[in-house]
């Protein structure tokens, strides 16, 4: 009978060793698989290693251009012992952001979240714009499970479809059929930064170009015609008007993150605090020189 909590102890050790080893292996799995820094991998890994506690970081740094790669990965454990994964994915020099689960989000997000969640106004209005402005961007703990979720802009030129109103959970390029989702934006930026009149993108929605600020007016005209970013007017028109539409929805933004709690009885997040959007008003020049635009890299 002496023997009996001797192998009781015996499992319940084994058994807890079985479950750390396996949370590292799914976080090692999520990864993509172990990686061996010895080999020559063409750049090199910054990684931290916390799979114990259910925390995993991988960097890389691309050898010659300097493309960077991150992927963070957090395991939470649900009461029976079971993990879900959360996951943010990012590639620089790819323009690749991607939220993800291995639970799928939908399951683990609290009930009734989505833009709503951000722009309480949301959910009466009908925003007039049909490619997604905004993706979420999730601070992984190292310690606890407390997770961040930030409201933040997808990089303007990239169009994605919204998984919620004008929201979506990822951002990357898309291809087919000859056609893409990508519409790199260095010349419109460079032309926002540049130009000094607040009236000038009204002048280019009114096709008014002739009512620009002479100096403006240059800016301008550079972008548009024969072998010029925009075959016509109506092009470059068509993106401030876009542009104009973001600086509307953003004046809605009444919470620019929230803080998730975990419950594991649920094995689901539930929103423990909201953080309020403090930014103070920007004129339209100001909000589109802080909007992030896609650009070429390498």
């Amino acid at each position: 009978m002496k023997l009996f909590p001797l192998i009781v102890g015996l499992l319940m050790t084994t058994a807890l060793v079985a479950q750390k080893s396996s949370m590292s292996d799914i976080l090692w799995t999520e990864a993509g698989g172990y990686i061996d820094i010895n080999k020559d991998n063409g750049g090199s890994y910054d990684i931290v290693d916390e799979t114990k506690n259910g925390y995993l970081k991988i960097a890389f740094t691309e050898q010659g251009c300097g493309c960077y790669y991150e992927t963070t990965i957090g395991a939470y454990k649900n009461s029976i012992g079971n993990f879900t994964t959360l996951k943010m994915d990012w590639d620089g020099c790819g323009s690749r952001k991607t939220l993800s689960s291995n639970k799928g989000l939908t399951p683990i997000l609290p009930e009734d979240f989505g833009l709503q969640t951000f722009l309480p106004k949301s959910k009466e209005t009908e925003y007039q714009i049909t490619s997604a402005v905004f993706y979420l961007e999730a601070e992984i703990p190292r310690k606890g499970t407390d997770t961040r979720l930030n409201l933040s802009y997808i990089p303007f030129g990239i169009q994605m479809a919204p998984k919620n109103n004008i929201l979506a959970y990822e951002y990357k390029q898309i291809s087919e059929h000859g056609r893409t989702n990508f519409l790199y934006s260095y010349a419109l930026k460079s032309m926002l930064r540049k130009i000094s009149d607040e009236n000038t993108a009204q002048c280019i929605l009114e096709r008014s170009i002739d009512d620009i600020v002479p100096e403006d007016k240059k800016l301008v005209e550079k972008l548009y015609g024969e072998n010029k970013p925009f075959r016509g007017i109506d092009e470059l028109a068509a993106q401030i008007h876009q542009l104009k539409t973001i600086y509307e929805i953003a004046k809605d933004i009444e919470y620019e993150s929230v803080i998730l709690g975990w419950d594991r009885d649920k094995a689901r997040f539930y929103i423990r605090e909201k953080i309020k959007n403090e930014a103070s008003e920007l004129s339209f020049l100001e909000f589109v020189r802080q909007l992030p635009f896609l650009m070429a890299v390498c």
